[in-house]
């Protein structure tokens, strides 16, 4: 304990508070090799940050935000939104977020335009896609309110896609044999 008072290096201003990111978005691998968690000033444009326990890896995904983690730690998938420079500038036609994933062993990241949502499956062989309505389909003006969007399995380990038109909702089960839509 010291009885000499402690002076401030200097005066904190507003403009200071309002360089500070938030952080958010937390989540843990299952087997917590890994950690992910989102990056975002209060104006501008964050990121996911992706690092291993161990402190050898670590990755960054530009625009991310909602991190999810495969329970073996070999993928991460976040959405991707829109740069805050183009939402600003677009009064018509509003970009949509898309979906960016992260291979953890290799650093690697594909992107994917347009995406409403995505979804690992438990045993992080498999993420769905779920994507926004088309610009065609919208422009038709259908009654039909209710009618789904297109949306990609894809198998992580092959990399290979598999398209279900028309999808409204879907789910993995617990056991990861079964997709329903």
């Amino acid at each position: 304990y010291t009885s000499q008072p402690i002076l401030a290096q200097g005066v904190l201003t507003f403009e200071d508070v309002m360089k500070f990111d938030d952080i958010g978005a937390t989540v843990l691998s299952a087997n917590g090799d890994w950690v992910a968690y989102s990056v975002w000033p209060d104006r501008g444009d964050g990121e996911v940050r992706v690092k291993s326990i161990n402190g050898r890896s670590t990755y960054a995904i530009e625009l991310g935000d909602n991190p999810r983690i495969t329970r073996t730690g070999a993928w991460v998938g976040a959405l991707r939104k829109v740069p805050l420079a183009i939402q600003l500038g677009s009064k018509k036609n509003k970009p949509r977020q898309g979906f960016s994933l992260l291979n953890t062993s290799s650093g690697r990241i594909s992107n994917v335009d347009d995406v409403r949502s995505f979804a690992f499956s438990n045993d992080g062989n498999w993420v769905a896609i779920h994507h926004y309505q088309t610009k065609e389909i919208e422009d038709l003006k259908s009654k039909n309110k209710k009618l789904g969007t297109e949306s990609i399995i894809r198998n992580l380990s092959s990399g290979d896609d598999i398209s279900i038109p028309f999808v409204r909702a879907m789910a993995f089960d617990s056991l990861s044999g079964y997709l329903a839509y």
